[in-house]
């Protein structure tokens, strides 16, 4: 594994990692901007929020597997400049909508370019990145994606609350721009001008994603891991759903919790990322276990922390969302660095679209499931059910693999290792 200095100094990375923190804040300011405009400006109701929230959740579903097939046959380097400048357009027009049905037009939108963006994006990190300092690649990209979730909406609450909702629109835009200006400075890739010569036809493109699913199949180490992520997704967001809900239960119901909880998990997220860079990953069954059951463990057990005083509530929940951050990192961010290190340059992109589809179904089923639960069985048995699930995911993968239980080293296949001079 290189040292951190080879990365320092690669400027084609250094450009790629600039471009998406401009896209990661956006992407922030983005959200919260929409969620304030439609709650404040258009009164939306409960239903209506909930129809908004599908709206950025949804095209990655449908479209994450057709961005990726495009993602490997034609330009990286042009879809992420496209899916860029094409958000900011967007986020332009959203300041002169006139009801909610515009606003679920152009979120929808702007999740479908979102949608392009992501594929593209770790197909081109996988060009210009040796594997000898993929883990390490990654691990930066994740501590900027868990940045920007920690900064970005605090951010933009105080954008909003002293200069109005329709700046931030301004400034989301502008930083989109940035950022596909910036993604002009990044090398040309010829080979995708080879491959990206003529129209696929519908089926060939449903033949080029059927590839990327089998590839996953044939690995047992990836699929596990995918496994592991999307259980990992549906878990989290049936009880990130709910959170409003159980604090509600608490004596004095300290809507500053949220905050909290919210900042310390990102901080768990952040810390455990940047560990992840510092070490050299080996046995990846180990973490997609250890990770999922840490989260299980975590979410499971803020029910019983409820009839507490206020004090040790703030502490412990405070200390259980720090847990369960690092725990998603433990899965998401070795999961990841495992994609790009094993699967070929050739098809990242349509591999890595499959993932992304995957995962935000499961990330949108647990949304779903977590209102049905709370109606069904109560908040409380919600989150135990929830953690329980956790820990019998982790316990299954522990079980099926126990096999390959011994040192997996990831293989490297010919042409994997791509590198892109500036």
């Amino acid at each position: 594994m290189h040292t951190e200095k080879s990365l320092v100094y690669h400027k084609p990375y250094l450009i790629l990692i600039a471009s998406q923190m401009f896209s990661g804040f956006g992407d922030w300011l983005q959200l919260l901007a929409v969620l304030s405009l439609s709650g404040f400006k258009f009164q939306a109701s409960p239903l209506e929020m909930s129809v908004l929230m599908m709206c950025f959740a949804v095209p990655a579903i449908g479209i994450g597997p057709l961005a990726g097939v495009l993602a490997d046959r034609y330009n990286r380097k042009t879809m992420m400049i496209l899916s860029e400048a094409g958000r900011s357009c967007i986020v332009f027009l959203i300041l002169f909508v006139e009801s909610l049905w515009h606003i679920y037009v152009l979120t929808f939108l702007l999740s479908a370019f979102s949608a392009l963006f992501v594929p593209a994006k770790n197909g081109k990190l996988k060009e210009i990145v040796s594997d000898s300092n993929m883990q390490q690649a990654v691990s930066i990209s994740g501590m900027i994606d868990n940045g920007s979730k920690m900064i970005g909406p605090a951010l933009g609450g105080v954008l909003i609350a002293f200069f109005g909702i329709n700046f931030s629109f301004y400034l989301n835009a502008a930083l989109f721009l940035l950022s596909s200006l910036l993604l002009t400075a990044l090398p040309k890739e010829r080979y995708f001008e080879r491959e990206s010569a003529g129209l696929k036809s519908s089926v060939q493109m449903f033949a080029d994603f059927k590839q990327g699913i089998v590839l996953i199949q044939k690995n047992g180490l990836l699929l596990t891991g995918l496994t592991a992520a999307c259980f990992v997704m549906l878990a989290v967001q049936i009880a990130d759903s709910q959170i409003v809900v159980l604090i509600r239960e608490l004596p004095k119901s300290p809507v500053e919790l949220i905050g909290t909880c919210m900042t310390a998990s990102g901080t768990g997220m952040l810390l455990m990322t940047a560990l992840l860079g510092k070490i050299k990953i080996r046995l990846f069954l180990r973490f997609f276990i250890g990770g999922t059951i840490l989260l299980g463990i975590s979410i499971g057990s803020l029910p019983f922390m409820t009839g507490l005083t206020e004090i040790w509530v703030f502490i412990l929940f405070s200390l259980v969302f720090f847990f369960a951050g690092a725990g998603f990192s433990f899965v998401y961010i070795p999961f990841h660095i495992l994609a790009q290190k094993t699967v070929p340059v050739t098809f990242s992109g349509r591999v890595f679209g499959s993932i992304q589809s995957m995962t935000t179904f499961a990330s949108v089923a647990g949304m779903s499931c977590g209102g049905l639960l709370s109606e069904l069985a109560g908040v409380k048995n919600t989150f135990i059910l929830s953690g329980c699930l956790l820990l019998v995911t982790g316990a299954v993968i522990g079980m099926i693999n126990k096999e390959r239980g011994r040192l997996i080293v990831t293989e490297n296949h010919t042409g994997t290792e791509r590198q892109t001079e500036s």
